[in-house]
């Protein structure tokens, strides 16, 4: 019932939002952000295995919808899924113990892929 109302109130600034697999996307021309649209989050969750990092949010859109008010975020630092093909060739998402195991490799793939955008930049 609200996703339709959100998708119109973007549509407005010509943004789409989608349903994609694990999260919602906006996608179109998003404006830069400015200090007063980011709306940093703080997250206390004990069960968590490693401390988690405030997030950084952009505001982009509010609207109400029965008496409530909603407000649209996206996050200014984007969401890495990681993912493995089962043996009938689909992408699952890594548990969270096949994550552990696979995390120094893949940050250290990450470091090296910045790096080499940051040289190219240059």
């Amino acid at each position: 019932e609200i996703f339709p109302i959100a998708q119109a109130v973007l549509a407005e600034q010509d943004l789409t939002l989608k349903r994609t697999a694990f999260a919602l996307t906006v996608a179109g021309d998003v404006p830069p952000p400015t200090e007063e649209d980011i709306l940093t989050l703080e997250i206390d969750d004990e069960a968590a295995l490693a401390p988690l990092e405030p997030e950084q949010l952009q505001f982009l859109a509010n609207f109400y919808h029965e008496d409530h008010e909603y407000e649209v975020f996206r996050r200014l630092d984007p969401l890495l899924l990681f993912a493995r093909r089962n043996n009938a060739g689909e992408l699952e998402l890594l548990s969270p113990e096949e994550f552990q195991r696979v995390q120094p490799m893949l940050e250290e793939q990450l470091a090296q892929l910045e790096d080499e955008m940051d040289e190219y930049e240059e």
